[in-house]
């Protein structure tokens, strides 16, 4: 059953050419920062932080992170001494470029139709601009978000990485603990959108003059009659490659660390029912399954064929190990560091090892890829159980 809707901004809710739009978007900032540097110079680290936005593979770095190493160093500044003059761009300055934009026919009936549907609606723009541009941009869509509760807004302050790494859809689907198959993306850039969409499982609407390599496509009407003919996932997937397990795995660890960043004590520990995990214990439980289930187990398929693969009953854990009295940020901080540990051990085995058959105690004959897939399934069962949980204390 499909509950969230991803659907990408420019070129699609928002008609902006972005072979226009960039350039002049770069060329005022640029010109705006002058006092510190000649426009010139300005251009060329601002390239320089985007190129490294979009070759970012670290989950522990927001790409507001890299984009600020990069840029503040290399012009002998820092952020704080240059926050007033990027506060007054985007207040008086970048407005100004609504000029080479118009509203996409369609967008606002897409959206508010899919609304009245009961479905999430992401906003999956490219993550490289802070949060102020993009919803300047949806204003000038017709699509506020003081009108529209959209259920997330990617921006280079929230993601970790940027489209088309497969990691960016994982991320999101994580922020919301959504499966694939929950999950469809609208989008127009059939590198950006539809290719990574698709490799990580989610159905795809393209929108332009023609379908894409046999996804659905046309226009956003004809998008609004595809999602309102509730498209069903296929009934079989095809298995996903190593690279794409990989980059679910990155992006869970960085969607776990954006739903727990700064929680006070009373927040890791609030429990949203009597029979319900509190935060603290949701995240006890993820360290102590990826430190003491999924690397023994990673471990012994690459180091013998037919490995035997014990089932293991963690949930039993939480009460047994005391979580609700354990330290959420430590546990968080643990989790990570066994998680990146997992990736590093996996990251360089080869497609021959990925395939190596296995015996599960539970589910029978398996291999590699199945069981780190299971993993990031797992992830996203409690990624949602802490979102849930996070949601409950706010109300």
């Amino acid at each position: 059953m499909i509950t969230t809707v991803l659907i990408d901004l420019d070129g699609t809710l928002l008609e902006n050419n972005l072979e226009t739009f960039v350039p002049a978007y770069l060329n005022l900032l640029a010109n705006h920062l002058s006092e510190i540097a000649p426009p010139g110079r300005i251009l060329q680290e601002l390239l320089a932080g985007t190129q490294a936005m979009l070759k970012n593979n670290d989950p522990t770095l927001t790409l507001h992170n890299v984009f600020a190493g990069h840029f503040y160093p290399n012009l002998g500044v820092t952020e704080l001494e240059l926050q007033a003059l990027l506060d007054t761009f985007y207040q008086d300055v970048f407005p100004g470029l609504r000029a080479l934009t118009r509203p996409a026919e369609g967008a606002r009936p897409l959206v508010e139709k899919a609304l009245a549907m009961g479905l999430e609606i992401v906003i999956a723009t490219s993550p490289l601009f802070p949060l102020t541009a993009i919803e300047q941009r949806l204003d000038w869509a017709g699509l506020s978000v003081r009108d529209y509760p959209f259920a997330l807004i990617t921006s280079y302050e929230r993601l970790h990485f940027s489209k088309p790494n497969v990691a960016y859809f994982a991320e999101v689907l994580g922020r919301l603990g959504r499966t694939p198959e929950q999950a469809v993306m609208i989008g127009n850039d059939p590198e950006a959108d539809s290719e990574p969409a698709s490799a990580l499982g989610i159905q795809v609407f393209h929108i332009g003059s023609h379908a894409l390599n046999g996804s659905a496509g046309g226009d956003l009407g004809q998008a609004l009659m595809w999602l309102e003919s509730d498209p069903k996932p296929q009934s079989a997937p095809a298995p996903k490659r190593p690279q794409v397990i990989l980059a679910r795995l990155r992006a869970h660890l960085a969607a776990l660390t954006e739903l727990a960043r700064n929680l006070d004590q009373a927040a890791w520990r609030a429990r949203p029912g009597p029979a319900s995990w509190a935060p603290v214990e949701i995240v006890c439980h993820m360290r102590d399954v990826e430190r003491e289930v999924n690397g023994p187990r990673y471990h012994s398929l690459l180091s013998e064929g037919g490995a035997f693969v014990p089932a293991a009953d963690p949930d039993r854990w939480a009460a047994e190990r005391g979580y609700l009295g354990q330290d959420g940020e430590r546990a968080l901080g643990d989790f990570c560091r066994a998680r990146l540990e997992n990736v590093r051990l996996l990251v360089s085995t080869s497609e021959e090892i990925w395939s190596r058959p296995a015996l599960h105690a539970i589910f029978g004959p398996t291999n590699l890829a199945e069981l780190v897939s299971f993993a990031a399934d797992h992830d996203l069962l409690h990624l949602d159980q802490l979102r849930q949980a996070l949601s409950n204390a706010e109300d």
